[in-house]
């Protein structure tokens, strides 16, 4: 019997550990913009909630968040997204939702990743920080155009994405052979 209790108390132990590193949670909106947040030990979660929600976003939304990392070799910050729905322009439309990832402390970084609409450039679901990106450091920025005209946006439910410590992908360089054989 006192094995049992012994593992029950072990168990509770472990789950109690386990429930204690959450995924910190920050909306992108005007409560966080411009922050720099040091990334959680289980990750941090930066999300924006369509038009329909209580962070909303409407015409002349322009707000971004830094995330840091404590990533060491060969673990890199990354984002991670968990859910992508843009609004979109509808037809003549020349605004549409547009998400910005930099490579670096704020909006005068290079651009890592953009999306707008129902566009990814580049299509994948992990944006690695650059190899010269010293300080470990990812900018996510939510734009809406503020001068839309009369048309109406269709509505997506935002976007959802956690900062991590991630190992990145192999990069690889193809080369052309040029020799023929007979």
């Amino acid at each position: 019997m006192k094995k049992y209790c012994l593992l029950l108390v072990m168990l509770l132990g472990c789950a109690t550990a386990v429930m204690s590193q959450d995924i910190e949670q920050y909306p992108l909106d005007a409560s966080t913009h411009g922050m720099v947040i040091n990334k959680s030990p289980a990750g941090t979660r930066i999300w924006c909630t369509g038009v329909d929600s209580a962070h909303s976003v409407g015409r002349g939304y322009d707000y971004w968040v830094t995330v840091v990392g404590d990533c060491t070799e060969p673990y890199t910050m990354a984002f991670v997204i968990e859910n992508l729905d843009m609004r979109f322009s509808a037809s003549g439309n020349p605004c549409a939702d547009t998400l910005f990832i930099y490579d670096g402390l704020d909006t005068s970084a290079p651009v890592l990743w953009y999306a707008t609409g129902s566009v990814m450039m580049p299509s994948v679901t992990e944006i690695f920080a650059s190899p010269n990106n010293a300080v470990q450091a990812l900018t996510v920025r939510m734009k809406v155009c503020n001068d839309c005209g009369p048309w109406d946006y269709s509505t997506g439910s935002g976007f959802r994405m956690v900062a991590d410590c991630r190992v990145p992908c192999e990069s690889f360089t193809p080369v052309l052979d040029s020799i023929y054989y007979k």
